[in-house]
C-alpha cells in the first residue's frame, strides 16, 4: 500500500489593474508506478517508495487592452523520479538482454517561461512563447535486472548527477500570428523551434560496471546525446456559419507544413539499436517525428 497526499498554496498580490505579481507552493506524495513495484513476473521490487515533488512557482502578469504578458519562473525538486522508458541490461556472460525496472532517482528542474501577446488592430494577434529550462538528474541510485522467470542476474549502481533529463525539449520558441479577414473568417500560422532536447537516459551506460568510460574528462558521468534542433510550421483556417441561435464551425490544419524530417526522442545507448555506449548519434536508438499532417472537423452547437 502506499498512500499519498497533495499540499498546495500559493499568494496573489495587485500591484493595480495592470499588474500583479504571485507564488504557488507545492508538495506532492505520489504512489510509485505499477512497473516500478513489480516487474514483468509479477516479482516485487524491493524498497519502491513513493515519488516526492517539491515545486516552487513565481510569476508576473501584465494586462492593458492591446498587450498581455506573463513571466512565470519554477524550480521543482522531484525525488524518487521514474525514468520515462524501461532501461535495459545486457549480461557480460551470455549477452541476453533484460528490461528492468528501478525504484526511481532524484532530479531538479528550473526554468523560466515567458508569454506575449500584441493585437496592434482589432483583426490581427501576434503571440511569442518562450520556455527555457535546464532540468537535470541529482542522484544515481541501484537497479536490479531479473530473468522473465524472476530468478535475479546482478545489480547495477549508477551515477547520473548532473545529466540532463530527456524527453522533453527544454528550450521552445514559438512565434504565431492570427488573422481574422472579416467577421468569423481567420487563418493562423506559427513556427515553433526546439532546443536542448536529450536523449532519455539509459542507467547501465552510467555504471562502472559495465563501461568504464562513463565519466568525462572532469571525472563527471557523461551527458546523454543532445538531439539536433528543429522547427516546425503549422497554419490553421476556420469559419464560422451562424444561423439564428445555431452556429456551424468549420476548421482545417496543415501541421508540420514544410514535411520536415526530424527526430522527436531517442534512447541514450540503446542496447536494443547497437552494441556500443558512447553517448553519441551513433549509438542512440530514435523515434522520428510525424511529416505533414492534413485534419480538418465539423462543429455544431445551439
Amino acid at each position: 500500500m502506499f498512500p499519498g497526499f497533495t499540499i498546495k498554496g500559493g499568494a496573489n498580490y495587485n500591484i493595480d489593474t495592470r499588474n500583479n505579481v504571485y507564488m504557488n507552493l507545492g508538495f506532492l506524495s505520489k504512489a510509485p508506478r505499477f512497473s516500478n513495484v513489480f516487474n514483468n513476473d509479477n516479482k516485487e521490487v524491493l524498497d519502491a517508495k513513493n515519488e516526492k515533488i517539491y515545486a516552487l512557482e513565481v510569476g508576473y502578469n501584465f494586462n492593458i487592452k492591446a498587450v498581455s504578458l506573463n513571466v512565470n519562473a519554477y524550480l521543482t525538486k522531484w525525488d524518487n523520479r521514474p525514468l520515462d522508458a524501461t532501461p535495459t541490461f545486457t549480461d557480460p556472460k551470455t549477452q541476453d538482454t533484460y528490461p528492468y525496472n528501478i525504484n526511481g532517482i532524484n532530479a531538479l528542474h528550473k526554468g523560466i517561461e515567458i508569454e506575449f501577446g500584441w493585437k496592434p488592430i482589432p483583426s490581427l494577434q501576434w503571440d511569442q512563447v518562450l520556455s527555457w529550462g535546464d532540468w537535470r538528474w541529482a542522484s544515481g541510485g541501484r537497479a536490479y535486472v531479473y530473468t522473465p522467470t524472476g530468478e535475479l542476474i546482478d545489480s547495477v549502481d549508477f551515477n547520473a548527477k548532473g545529466v540532463h533529463v530527456g524527453d522533453a525539449a527544454q528550450f521552445q520558441l514559438m512565434e504565431s500570428l492570427r488573422w481574422e479577414i472579416i467577421k468569423y473568417l481567420y487563418v493562423s500560422g506559427s513556427v515553433t523551434l526546439f532546443a536542448k532536447n536529450y536523449s532519455q537516459m539509459d542507467p547501465a551506460s552510467l555504471s562502472p560496471q559495465t563501461n568504464p568510460n562513463y565519466l568525462d574528462e572532469n571525472g563527471d558521468p557523461r551527458d546523454s546525446w543532445e538531439l539536433p534542433v528543429y522547427y516546425l510550421v503549422d497554419v490553421n483556417a476556420g469559419y464560422r456559419f451562424t444561423f439564428n441561435k445555431y452556429k456551424l464551425d468549420i476548421r482545417a490544419s496543415v501541421l508540420n507544413l514544410l514535411n520536415r524530417e526530424y527526430i522527436s526522442d531517442a534512447q541514450n545507448n540503446d542496447s536494443y539499436s547497437t552494441k556500443t555506449t558512447n553517448f553519441d548519434a551513433g549509438s542512440a536508438g530514435v523515434f522520428f517525428g510525424v511529416g505533414r499532417t492534413f485534419n480538418a472537423s465539423v462543429a455544431f452547437s445551439f
